[in-house]
């Protein structure tokens, strides 16, 4: 009897853990908030670097690997909502960036790794874009966010960001 118990339980913990596991995969397509940052948080980038950053993530939307929500270079670490186009994990297609911007810029030093969060509503990509771009406002380093020339409220980078989205979402 008390081994039936247990057996019970396990079988009854284990679909919600598996369903956990499922929802908070990042090995699958999908639109996802990514963030890099310089190993030393408190260093800055060059406005070279920068440009860089944000040409490389321009150049991935016309060579259709990604679609590109927003974007923003800061001085010690860069955000994206990025969507992607092949059956590819968000993994994958960041050490691929990673690659390219280690490579181009010089004089930066990276974390290992990135932050990433899978995003799942409508309301919830336009919370994460809006917090994207007005990181400099808030940040105080330009008053309104289409003046930060490393975003994609910059009007030179307004070709390349998907409007309207191009897919609907799990919670919508």
């Amino acid at each position: 009897m008390e081994r039936e118990q247990e057996n019970d339980q396990v079988q009854n913990v284990e679909p919600h853990s598996s369903h956990l596991r499922l929802h908070r995969r990042m090995d699958a397509p999908g639109t996802f908030f990514v963030t890099k940052c310089l190993a030393n948080r408190g260093s800055a980038m060059s406005n070279d670097a920068a440009d860089i950053i944000a040409t490389a993530l321009c150049h991935l939307v016309t060579t259709d690997t990604i679609v590109l929500g927003a974007f923003l270079v800061m001085p010690d670490h860069w955000h994206a909502v990025i969507g992607l186009r092949r059956e590819e994990s968000i993994s994958s297609r960041m050490r691929a960036i990673d690659r390219w911007i280690n490579k181009s810029v010089r004089g930066c030093v990276w974390q290992q790794g990135f932050y990433e969060t899978r995003i799942r509503s409508t309301k919830q990509l336009l919370y994460v874009i809006d917090y994207i771009e007005n990181n400099p406002v808030r940040k105080e380093l330009v008053q309104e966010r289409e003046q930060w020339r490393w975003s994609s409220a910059y009007e030179r980078f307004a070709e390349y960001i998907a409007k309207p989205w191009p897919w609907g979402f799990e919670l919508d």
